[in-house]
């Protein structure tokens, strides 16, 4: 469960985000649709722990783990971020990328889980490169496999497809369709793309200026 009560964020005069409320109380896909500039990467960035808000209040799970001034570290929430950029670490092959966030695991399992997630989305062939040899396409996918090789209960996406080739992102649209089918996990998923919304499927939240509509 994901609950936001009354959420709300200031960068200087800028009200990016103003007295934002609702909840998510399935897994699947929840989509945060709106223009640039409507506050959709803020409110995600709070929810990731990576924002505290001015006001208000976040729960996961009915734990409280946002409210003014104070907030968990995005490690203790259970979450998978995708950034609008890859972000991968330039001097790390793709499998090495992945398996970032396995520190928890034995070397073994977090070898195999690795594996796992390399087929799952198709890298299995590019695991020993480094992100400069690899396409925007691949990039982003990789990004996408890091994210989840923890199975996060939270993967929260922020526009991942943007400038990439149609046939890269038609290949990320059904991985992230898969992952919410399988009922395991919660996905936000930030654009603004009216089109790209349609294709992932889901429950809309629509923001404009700070405010859900």
């Amino acid at each position: 469960m994901i609950r936001a009560k009354n959420l709300s964020k200031m960068y200087h005069d800028v009200r990016a985000v103003q007295d934002v409320s609702f909840e998510i109380t399935a897994p699947g896909s929840t989509i945060l649709f709106g223009r640039s500039g409507s506050g959709k990467t803020t409110l995600l960035r709070l929810l990731a722990g990576l924002e505290i808000p001015d006001a208000g209040e976040i729960y996961l799970e009915n734990k409280l783990v946002s409210k003014q001034g104070a907030a968990f570290a995005p490690h203790h929430r259970n979450i998978g971020f995708v950034f609008q950029q890859p972000a991968l670490w330039p001097h790390m092959k793709i499998s090495e990328n992945i398996g970032f966030g396995l520190y928890r695991l034995g070397k073994k399992e977090a070898e195999e889980r690795v594996q796992e997630v390399l087929e799952q989305t198709g890298l299995s062939a590019l695991a020993g490169r480094y992100p400069d040899q690899v396409s925007a396409g691949q990039a982003r996918r990789a990004a996408l496999a890091r994210a989840i090789a923890p199975k996060p209960k939270y993967l929260l996406m922020d526009e991942p497809l943007t400038n990439i080739d149609t046939q890269s992102k038609e290949a990320l649209i059904t991985l992230i369709q898969d992952i919410s089918r399988d009922k395991q996990t919660f996905i936000l998923y930030v654009s603004h793309d009216a089109q790209e919304v349609q294709q992932i499927s889901g429950r809309i939240l629509k923001i404009e200026n700070g405010r859900l509509q």
